[in-house]
């Protein structure tokens, strides 16, 4: 009959696999290869943020060299916001500075709608009037 301090001796004498992945259990090698797995996924997310990070630093300084570069507010939205001078912008607030400077950037329009609406210059709009203005400014092609 087998003592319990006998059954887990194994296990308190370590990974016998000496590293090698076929000597490991099927356990500890689909254990070993979820860890890998998550950190190929944090790496990636890592790499993704920091080109996040450049694109908004490249155009929180466009912005600060061009205040009125409706293009690099549009940018500034679609990375999620970023400082511009002293102020920190949301996204939406960028999508309604591009859209003071250039009324007919339909994407603007688009993620301003998506976002619920906001205010562009003086005037208020619902999701539904920013698809209409969207619409406006989107050319349709016929084959």
């Amino acid at each position: 009959m087998q003592q319990n301090g006998d059954r887990y001796q194994g296990e308190l004498q370590g990974d016998k696999s000496h590293g090698h992945p076929e000597s490991a259990s099927p356990e500890k090698q689909v254990m070993a290869e979820e860890t890998k797995n998550r950190k190929r996924i944090a790496s990636e997310e890592e790499k993704e943020e920091n080109k996040d990070s450049k694109k908004q630093r490249y155009l929180e300084e466009v912005l600060r060299l061009d205040v009125k570069n409706a293009d690099a507010w549009f940018n500034v939205g679609n990375v999620g916001g970023g400082k511009v001078g002293d102020k920190d912008y949301s996204k939406k607030q960028c999508y309604e500075e591009s859209l003071c400077l250039d009324p007919k950037k339909a994407y603007a329009w688009y993620h301003l709608g998506y976002l619920g609406g906001g205010k562009v210059g003086d005037k208020s709009y619902s999701r539904e009037q920013c698809y209409k203005e969207m619409g406006k400014y989107i050319s349709h092609k016929v084959a």
